[in-house]
């Protein structure tokens, strides 16, 4: 924070020594929910603070979240999804590398996402003329995909994955917390100082309204075992792709377990794929996109949904609708898996 010029921060005194076992949070992961916020929230409310930034146990990761305005209690903070900062984050570097470099060609610059990632930031690159690039899961391939485009003669400013990573220019090739929260900082005070007091969240509704309103959803399946999720992607690949998934009709297919693309000329993937990968990602009508990824850790059946819409009543509406179809769509015909998505 000194290092930005930023007043100092309000540390959270109950967390501010290593313990491993962790003991006032119910899980070291501030993306498992209010929980896991709860000392922050209740330090950041007693110092009167409007934002609070928290990393997880290596500091790789950042969660932000907002008091918004009026607010006063601890339960009125709102915290903001991975791909939210994630577009909050693209579009503030954005603005920053546009002011040091009047005049200079757009398309000189290129950011990158994950495949599970929103696609705001392909919508902003569409709009203001940077390149953008999609990449498998994890920052190895986000971090050599940018070093492949800077082999290219491309400036790499900016990356990001839903699971609130996010990688800054060029100084190393992995997702950072600790520069991420002085970002995510210098952005807050900045917009509220230029814009006359607007908030983050009114901020991100600003960018809705530039870039289309995305409404997402992630959440996972239990399986009872890792070969439970396996045979729905086995059934899926034998039985056929469904037709629709809700409202919505299925445009195409990319199966990165078996090589195909259906929405690509010649139907082969841009990605790089394996035989029996279980990820398979069905582009919807309107722009929507639904991704079924197997955990590579946990037994768990994730899913990744995000609608774009001009509204956001129209956006909210049909995602949920869709989430709520993809068990009896895609997953209910395989035994072994809980009918319990959890957000």
């Amino acid at each position: 924070f000194a290092e930005f010029q930023l007043p100092g921060f309000v540390p959270v005194a109950s967390q501010m020594a290593p313990d491993p076992e962790f003991p006032t949070v119910v899980f070291p992961n501030p993306e498992e929910g209010r929980a896991t916020w709860a000392e922050s929230f209740a330090a950041a409310t007693a110092a009167g603070a409007t934002i609070c930034v928290a990393n997880d146990p290596d500091a790789d990761r950042l969660a932000a979240a907002e008091m918004p305005a009026g607010g006063t209690a601890e339960s009125d903070w709102r915290s903001f999804s991975g791909n939210e900062i994630g577009a909050l984050l693209a579009h503030w570097t954005w603005t920053q590398w546009k002011a040091r470099n009047p005049g200079k060609d757009p398309g000189s610059v290129a950011m990158l996402a994950s495949a599970v990632s929103s696609k705001m930031l392909a919508a902003m690159a569409a709009e203001e003329g940077f390149v953008f690039r999609e990449t498998l899961t994890g920052f190895k391939w986000l971090g050599n995909i940018a070093k492949d485009l800077e082999a290219e003669g491309l400036e790499v400013i900016f990356a990001f994955e839903e699971a609130i990573g996010f990688m800054f220019g060029a100084v190393h090739k992995d997702k950072d917390g600790v520069a991420a929260a002085a970002v995510f900082a210098e952005m807050a005070a900045q917009i509220s100082a230029q814009h006359n007091g607007r908030t983050v969240a009114q901020h991100l509704d600003w960018l809705y309204g530039q870039y289309g309103y995305h409404a997402g959803r992630a959440s996972y399946f239990v399986a009872d075992s890792p070969a439970a999720s396996k045979a729905v992607f086995e059934r899926l690949r034998q039985e056929g792709y469904p037709p629709s998934i809700g409202p919505l009709l299925v445009e195409s297919v990319r199966d990165l377990g078996v090589g195909i693309d259906t929405g690509l000329p010649g139907g082969k993937p841009t990605l790089p794929w394996t035989p029996g990968d279980m990820m398979i990602t069905f582009r919807l009508a309107g722009g929507a996109e639904l991704t079924l990824r197997a955990s590579g850790t946990e037994p768990k059946l994730k899913y990744y949904l995000e609608v774009r819409a001009e509204d956001r009543n129209e956006a909210e509406a049909t995602a949920a609708a869709v989430a709520a179809a993809v068990w009896v769509d895609l997953v209910s015909a395989t035994p072994g898996l809980n009918d319990q998505s959890r957000d």
